[in-house]
């Protein structure tokens, strides 16, 4: 290799980007930009879920019932008369959950006998109801011991202790997860214009009549936007670190020699796509679907990996972020070093540099379908992720460190592998063992029963019994913690009925609407239509008039007669119909496949998959409208992409963002669309309850559009 044809290719790619200001400013203020918003905007700690009481008892004892659920930072309470008032606010979304209290609720427990409160949910969100439920029983559980008997010995005393993230602030494992997203997608979507962008200047072919390698070629390619990746990356770094107190437990070089080996394989990447592809918009198509996705959801940053079927299990050790993500809590959260993750590493240079190995791989990937990408990716992505996003945690990977071995600790372990969410996969003897055990991730719980656990029991004390979880992700710890202290209290209930006949005053009637299985596959799914529509009509447009623009056509256009609306209209309507016929596809999955009721009207879900595939389209024409290269086309295209997904309820709560940041929701289409899908298909919505998402799409559509042609027409002049 020679360093000088290194250093002028370098040299030639630095001067391009200082060329282009904007993308340059894009790519070092963006990720900066997106990290105070996510850092602020994005948390999965739920609380103030809104509830509604219905209290046909209204006595002291009602009351006090009640104000449990008030006194608690978990709840919201509005007060109701009557069911059809909360039938209609569970339709419309603006409550979670509904507490039915009946009229002979204080005569039952002041006769002793046990007394039946109704809680109806809204099962169409499973993460928000099973975690409303958990909390509700969890505050039942209290106030039946308290009201049963003052001097009643709880027979298990369920301890839970979080590893980790004692606080369970789901901001400690999203912000390190969000380092990995931004540099993935961003890294990936700059290089992968590099290449092609040669290919069509004509530029290449004077590459190649010289003496320079391809090597030499990829790493001078390479190189400026390293610096630039490491620059955004230990930004980004800092700002969770200075501003969003994320603790940063482990060692500071480690964690910028990992981060190092990720940037230069995502960026590898981008040129790789570029290599293959020949051609700046299918190499943007391919590196925005290919990284956006599968980091999201097939790296374990927000959905167990042992939770998906195995053949996804499987395809997961393709996906790097997964070891990068890996690498990132270790250092962040666990404090552990090289030794503990040096598998992870390997794996990660291994990626980094396989593209340098067999350059001939890429001659026969040279010709890929365009049409393969626009409608072929999306069936594959429906169909994969279809499967992936389940946030139902079930199977955890349990170990059990049983230090009395008596029928009483057996019999308590029977209970949790029988269960559907613990499997028990080991036995230990040792605290070593366990820290081994959890640092690797190996195990998600740990269940620890003291030596004098079973003598306690027979002598009518409390007995305690210790739930360890690995609390990195915040999320599935509170699960763990309540599917475990859901176990304990059955037995609990279980011997105090032995010995009083009742373990308990209050009983829960549940009752979830539109997802009596809270699946959250009904949940997801719906929702990854319009994600899917977005990102499709974003990569059809994004960069239609700005490569009209460096093809040289856009003079053509500007000297015939075409009105701006009709070019605006002419780029827009064919692309609709692909949009149909992708989202005709993705309906039958839906339902046929994963079946997944749709309940709705068809005519009005047809009508919102017209108005926000305006609205997509439209905002990629605007971007490729304001935009100058290509490559400032998408680098805007994912400063747009990335809010609308992370900020328009897909994932993340709207209720549970900071005020400023759900005003700033209500701009984006994909929040309205997600809204008349996920009630499309499991609350059977009519036009008089969506009536005004699809008004506001509509409005949003026009006012793109009118807005794109009106630039459009700008630029003309």
């Amino acid at each position: 290799m020679n360093f000088k044809r290194l250093k002028a290719i370098a040299g030639k790619e630095f001067i391009h980007i200082l060329r282009d200001p904007r993308s340059l400013g894009f790519a070092l203020i963006v990720p900066i930009f997106l990290m105070f918003i996510y850092g602020y905007a994005l948390s999965l700690d739920i609380d103030h879920i809104p509830i509604s009481v219905i209290d046909y008892n209204k006595t002291k004892i009602s009351l006090d019932f009640i104000d449990k659920f008030k006194n608690s930072k978990y709840f919201k309470i509005t007060y109701l008369n009557n069911y059809q008032e909360l039938f209609r606010l569970i339709d419309r979304g603006i409550c979670q959950e509904g507490i039915i209290i009946p009229a002979n609720f204080t005569k039952k427990i002041k006769n002793g006998n046990s007394a039946y409160v109704q809680i109806i949910l809204d099962g169409s969100d499973p993460n928000l109801a099973t975690t409303a439920l958990g909390y509700t029983r969890a505050i039942n559980e209290i106030f039946s011991q308290e009201a049963l008997n003052n001097n009643l010995t709880i027979p298990i005393d369920p301890q839970v202790r979080i590893w980790f993230n004692p606080q369970l602030k789901s901001k400690n494992f999203i912000i390190p997860g969000l380092i990995a997203m931004i540099m993935a997608i961003l890294s990936s979507l700059l290089t992968s214009l590099t290449i092609s962008r040669e290919w069509e200047n004509g530029t290449m072919e004077l590459l190649i009549s010289t003496p320079i390698k391809s090597q030499e070629i990829i790493l001078g390619k390479l190189i400026p936007y390293f610096f630039i990746g490491f620059i955004d990356a230990m930004t980004i770094v800092l700002i969770g670190r200075l501003i969003f107190q994320v603790p940063l437990k482990g060692s500071l070089p480690l964690l910028l020699v990992v981060t190092s080996i990720f940037l230069v394989g995502v960026l590898t990447y981008g040129i790789m796509i570029s290599i293959i592809t020949k051609n700046q918009m299918l190499s943007t198509q391919i590196a925005f679907m290919s990284t956006y996705l599968p980091i999201m959801i097939l790296s374990g940053f927000i959905y167990p990996i042992y939770n998906m079927p195995h053949i996804l299990q499987s395809i997961t050790y393709i996906v790097p972020a997964r070891y990068f993500i890996t690498c990132l809590k270790a250092i962040y959260l666990k404090a552990i070093g090289i030794e503990s993750i040096y598998l992870e590493v390997i794996l990660l240079i291994v990626f980094s540099f396989a593209y340098f190995i067999k350059k001939e791989l890429l001659q026969t990937l040279r010709e890929p379908r365009r049409r393969f990408m626009i409608l072929v990716m999306p069936i594959l992505q429906l169909l994969i992720f279809g499967y992936a996003t389940v946030i139902e945690v079930t199977n955890i990977p349990t170990a059990v460190y049983d230090s009395a071995k008596s029928p009483q600790s057996r019999e308590i372990i029977s209970k949790f592998s029988a269960s559907n969410y613990f499997k028990i996969k080991y036995y230990i003897n040792s605290f070593d063992e366990m820290n081994k055990l959890i640092n690797h991730e190996k195990v998600i719980a740990v269940i620890r029963i003291n030596p004098d656990f079973s003598k306690k029991i027979k002598i009518k004390k409390t007995a305690a019994l210790q739930i360890i979880i690995d609390g990195t992700n915040s999320v599935t710890a509170t699960m763990v913690g309540n599917y475990a202290g859901r176990i304990l209290n059955q037995i609990s209930r279980e011997i105090i009925f032995k010995e009083f006949g009742k373990s308990t005053l209050i009983n829960l009637e549940e009752r979830a609407l539109f997802n009596p299985q809270l699946e959250s596959r009904f949940f997801y799914i719906p929702a990854l239509i319009g994600l899917l529509v977005m990102m499709l009509g974003l990569s059809l447009t994004a960069m239609s008039i700005v490569h009209e623009k460096e093809r040289g056509t856009l003079e053509q256009i500007i000297v015939s007669p075409i009105k701006p609306y009709e070019f605006i209209l002419g780029k827009t309507l064919p692309f609709v119909g692909i949009i149909f016929v992708c989202t005709a596809l993705q309906v039958i999955i839906s339902v046929l496949w994963f079946k997944i009721p749709f309940r709705g009207n068809l005519i009005l879900f047809l009508l919102a998959i017209f108005l926000f595939s305006l609205s997509s389209l439209g905002i990629g024409i605007f971007i490729s409208t304001i935009s100058k290269t290509q490559q400032e086309a998408i680098v805007t295209s994912f400063f747009f992409n990335l809010p609308s997904i992370l900020l328009s309820g897909f994932i993340f709560p709207i209720n549970n963002m900071p005020k400023a940041i759900q005003y700033l929701t209500y701009i984006i289409p994909l929040r309205y669309f997600l809204i008349i899908s996920r009630n499309s298909f499991l609350k059977g919505g009519s036009w008089r309850i969506l009536w005004k998402e699809l008004l506001t799409l509509a409005i949003i559509g026009i006012l793109i559009l009118t807005f794109s042609a009106l630039k459009f027409k700008k630029r003309l002049e």
